[in-house]
């Protein structure tokens, strides 16, 4: 059975196998195995990022990537995300590390797993 897999990725730094550290690589090859095994993959990331699924764009950073620049873009992708799972039918959502509701995970990874028809809760955490 195909799973829809929804990842979130930085708001601000382009997912792809061409960015240097951090969550994006994983998250471009967790999303390019996924649609090769037949799943659906949905990732949120910022614009210019380069999935094999499905990518919901968040928009890029106008101007100096201050405190002010990245509460907006973190405020735009809690939106983002809210909207996709309201709107899409899905079983699994990855958050490798991002501040999501405002609580910074920084030295965290994780994983939320959604039950249909349950409240979408999180399984796993894991210290790095």
């Amino acid at each position: 059975m195909p799973l829809t897999v929804v990842s979130v990725g930085s708001p601000l730094v382009p997912i792809g196998f061409d960015v240097v550290g951090g969550s994006e690589p994983t998250i471009a090859l967790l999303d390019e195995m996924l649609v090769n095994q037949g799943h659906r993959s949905i990732v949120i990331g910022c614009q210019g990022s380069k999935v094999a699924g499905m990518l919901v764009p968040t928009p890029t950073a106008l101007g100096p990537l201050d405190a002010a620049a990245w509460e907006e873009a973190h405020a735009m992708q809690d939106e983002t995300v809210e909207r996709v799972l309201a709107a899409l039918d899905v079983d699994v959502v990855h958050l490798p590390a991002v501040k999501v509701k405002g609580k910074e995970q920084e030295l965290q990874i994780f994983s939320v797993l959604g039950i249909k028809g349950e409240e979408w809760r999180q399984e796993h955490t894991k210290p790095r």
